[in-house]
């Protein structure tokens, strides 16, 4: 083992997701023209361990659509609430899609947006059910008041 790829290999494992791939373009360029078996296989493997953190290319690119599905629901779920929670399935749908595809910023607040709709929803739905017994119940005269 070549101890400069193993305390890069460490450097490596301490970075978050936007160092790692710096690193990666770095050792990519530094690579280039250079034929070096293990830096080459230390490179893929890098490379392989930052498309399964990330859950893309190196490139970068957009957002995927399980990111924004999740944070858009996550949203319409918390206003939606407040009309007898109807947003309730739309912010379960933003906890499903946020459990697909972790450790993103989209997809973390998709979940924290998606458990608020619920607890909203959830309110909602409970003074509505309150408020219809109460109606159902209250005696024949309490209607003269009103």
């Amino acid at each position: 083992m070549n101890p400069q790829i193993e305390q890069l290999r460490k450097q490596f494992a301490s970075y978050n997701l936007y160092e790692k791939k710096d690193f990666i373009n770095n050792l990519q360029k530094k690579l280039e023209g250079q034929s070096s078996p293990e830096y080459s296989d230390f490179l893929n493997e890098c490379i392989q361990i930052y498309q399964n953190q990330s859950g893309g290319g190196i490139a970068g690119g957009g957002d995927k659509p399980v990111e924004v599905v999740s944070l858009v629901c996550g949203i319409l779920g918390v206003v939606l609430a407040c009309f007898y929670g109807l947003g309730l399935p739309l912010a379960i749908i933003a906890i499903v899609f946020s459990r697909k595809k972790k450790d993103t910023h989209k997809t973390t607040a998709g979940l924290v947006l998606g458990i608020i709709g619920i607890v909203f929803s959830a309110i909602t739905v409970a003074l509505l059910i309150i408020t219809v017994v109460a109606m159902v119940t209250m005696p024949d005269w309490m209607w003269m008041i009103y």
